[in-house]
């Protein structure tokens, strides 16, 4: 029999007897494990007793830095940075038959050395003598996530080949028997397309199939209500260009398709989209480009998921390999010429073969290769789980969990707590999300997010549930809170200090420039008196017109650094001095009222109020076009309200908080967050060409409050 050419490490010598593809019985699965193994992004090589590598897959060629040629050609002695730990590896190995997660140093052409972790097997003869190993290597130098396991199983295509072969060469009663034969498979194969149809349709991910030119191909109903269709035959025959209906900035749609040719695939490829009403969404797409054999694109196909909640809060699909099945057909056509009748239905039986097992495998790769948790369901007991839920529950393999209580999905030292959780989920709608906690063993929490919905599998009733570990993304949300939090607290307490500084300076200039200033005018003008008129007294008269220009400015710089006045008479004198002030300025008619009630101010919630009243007094004179300004100071029980009414053009509230104000200083933006932190809070009522409301509250000095 020829050596299969999917599999090229049996045709080694040194293993053509006893060492075989290690899963799998059947072509799809021989395809199926075999992209696994070259799609994997953990190092996979395949070795001799003696240390040849036979085989390897890209990811060990990307991981030690050899070239494939080159690693086919040395011994994978050289490749342990450490001596003992291959002695150690074989020692284990031979004694217990495998090994799993035996951690290891590595090094790479470079000479550089990486930690890794092995999981292996020893392959033996019948008589107990090893043949060789299978290991799986992962880089753990920078504890990246763990990658999907991958599995590897022995290749017995050949034999069914040959044992197919056989028994059509013998007779035309061997012949009747290959289509019985056939025939039961092909129930097995509807049975399996059934199984991962159901599946496929409802999957809360969109999936989908397109052509190069913007044309959908296949879609399931979760992308038909993702993109707003009332099903995929609606969705299909509406959209015509994907670039134009679906893409918000068609660029986007360009770089896909530049990234899909490059690398074959894309991952979490986001983009904002429209639905059939025009309104946007977010969404992440992983595709990739599938191929004839000339290399030429034939049509993407992948899976798309709703963000949007994420963005205002994937997986690669495989193409299924005919090559066994196009072979079984020659042999038969070739081998069935005696009898024309048989040989027709053997290549009918063929044909829909074929249907059903790409059918099959397009929807079993979708749902084994998915990142999430899925798994199916009835009366409690599981019927079916992919590998990401086998990782998660912390078994090697599905079927380990297969016909155990759903709970075991759920992980938790209280079975309750699990109970509850399942039940939480069969209760929420279609397409709804469920967050909830997992104390697991040892104390560890993982936060996970699950929906659920009810489906026909292998025609029974049954339950589809969707699970994502989200612990990661709840860990990275309450580290913004608590910086969220921290910065609240540092900002109230920098603004604070930076008005007792202003404070600071003002009384210095006050208490020393300006009172210099002072005596020096009054030297200068008893001098003056003791000359006569001159020169000399003409240049006197400049200098104390200079002085008083001097004296002038020391008070309104002391004034606008921090008014003496808000600390010596209190807030209310204050906001009267400021309206005189901004009035006369400006032109404006201001006018303050006062209810006269006491109204004990702490020092940083009095600074907040005055520098609120002037920020918005500005606001007013630059912006608003108002000529009468009116102010209420007022006390409401426990705290203060500072109200700031005018008569001009107004202005759209939704942008209020948007940009700085125009000489970068406090604006209402830093107002509002310090008055928050404080225990205050800042109201703005505007509409246009009917003036400006402001309401202020900020508790009185015995009910101060803060979020610190």
């Amino acid at each position: 029999m020829p050596v299969s050419k999917t599999l090229p490490f049996v045709a080694d010598s040194h293993l053509r007897d006893g060492l075989d593809w290690p899963f799998g019985e059947g072509a799809g699965d021989q395809h199926r494990y075999r992209m696994v193994f070259e799609e994997s992004r953990d190092a996979i090589c395949i070795t001799s007793r003696d240390g040849k590598i036979i085989d390897c897959n890209n990811a060990a060629v990307e991981l030690f830095g050899y070239s494939k040629e080159e690693l086919l050609r040395v011994n994978v002695a050289i490749l342990y940075a450490e001596p003992a730990d291959r002695k150690r590896f074989l020692e284990e190995i031979d004694r217990s038959g495998s090994v799993k997660d035996f951690e290891l140093r590595m090094r790479t052409r470079e000479g550089v050395f990486i930690d890794c972790l092995s999981t292996s097997s020893a392959q033996r003869r019948e008589d107990g003598r090893v043949l060789g190993y299978y290991c799986i290597i992962r880089n753990i130098t920078e504890r990246n996530r763990a990658q999907e396991a991958l599995r590897k199983a022995y290749d017995k295509a050949e034999q069914h080949v040959q044992e197919r072969t056989t028994e059509l060469v013998s007779a035309n009663q061997a012949l009747q028997g290959e289509i019985t034969r056939r025939e039961e498979m092909e129930k097995a194969l509807r049975d399996a397309e059934r199984k991962y149809r159901g599946i496929f349709e409802n999957a809360v991910e969109g999936i989908f199939q397109t052509t190069p030119d913007g044309h959908y191909i296949d879609v399931n109903p979760a992308l038909a209500r993702i993109y707003g269709y009332d099903s995929p035959a609606h969705l299909i025959s509406a959209v015509t260009n994907i670039e134009s209906q679906i893409y918000v900035d068609p660029n986007r749609r360009l770089e896909f398709k530049r990234l899909v040719k490059e690398r074959g695939e894309v991952r979490d490829f986001e983009y904002e989209a429209y639905r059939k009403d025009r309104t946007r969404i977010w969404v992440s797409q992983s595709a990739r480009v599938v191929r004839d054999e000339e290399g030429r694109e034939i049509y993407y196909e992948g899976t798309t998921i709703d963000i949007t909640r994420r963005k205002r809060a994937e997986e690669a699909l495989q193409r299924a390999n005919t090559e066994m099945e196009q072979r079984v057909r020659e042999r038969t056509a070739e081998l069935a010429q005696a009898n024309d009748e048989l040989r027709t239905e053997i290549i009918e039986h063929a044909r829909a073969e074929k249907e059903l097992r790409d059918s099959e495998l397009r929807y079993r790769t979708l749902v084994e290769l998915s990142p999430e948790i899925i798994a199916v369901y009835r009366e409690g007991m599981i019927l079916f789980v992919n590998n990401a839920g086998a990782e998660f529950v912390g078994t090697t393999h599905p079927n380990d969990i297969l016909g155990k209580p759903i709970t075991r999905l759920f992980p938790s030292e209280d079975p309750d707590h699990a109970r509850r959780i399942v039940g939480r989920i069969e209760q929420c709608e279609p397409n709804s999300l469920v967050q909830a906690k997992l104390e697991r063993t040892g104390g560890e929490e993982t936060a996970i997010e699950a929906s659920s919905a009810p489906i026909v599998y292998l025609g029974q009733d049954a339950r589809l549930v969707v699970l994502r570990d989200i612990t990661e993304r709840k860990r990275a949300e309450e580290t913004l809170l608590t910086y969220q939090k921290q910065l609240q607290s540092l900002a109230s307490e920098l603004a604070l200090v930076q008005e007792q500084e202003r404070r600071r300076m003002a009384t210095y200039l006050h208490d020393n420039i300006g009172q210099a200033l002072a005596v020096l005018k009054m030297k200068l003008q008893e001098l003056r008196e003791t000359l006569e008129r001159g020169s000399i007294t003409n240049s006197i008269d400049r200098i104390l017109e200079l002085n008083e220009m001097a004296i002038q400015e020391t008070r309104s710089l002391t004034l606008d650094l921090s008014p003496p006045i808000l600390y010596d008479l209190g807030f209310e004198a204050a906001v009267e001095w400021l309206a005189d002030k901004t009035g006369e300025k400006h032109a404006l008619n201001v006018v303050v009222q006062d209810d006269k009630s006491a109204k004990p101010l702490s020092d940083d919630i009095r600074v907040v109020l005055f520098q609120s009243a002037r920020e918005l007094l500005l606001n007013v004179a630059k912006h608003a076009r108002a000529r009468n300004v009116r102010i209420t100071i007022g006390r409401n029980d426990h705290e203060l309200l500072l109200t700031v009414e005018d008569d001009g053009v107004g202005f759209d509230t939704s942008t209020l908080y948007l940009h700085k104000t125009a000489n970068n200083s406090f604006g209402l933006f830093n107002v509002r967050e310090r008055l928050r932190h404080l225990g205050g809070s800042v109201e703005i009522t505007s509409v246009r060409g009917q003036g400006t409301v402001v309401n202020i509250h900020a508790p009185l000095k015995q009910e101060i409050r803060s979020d610190s």
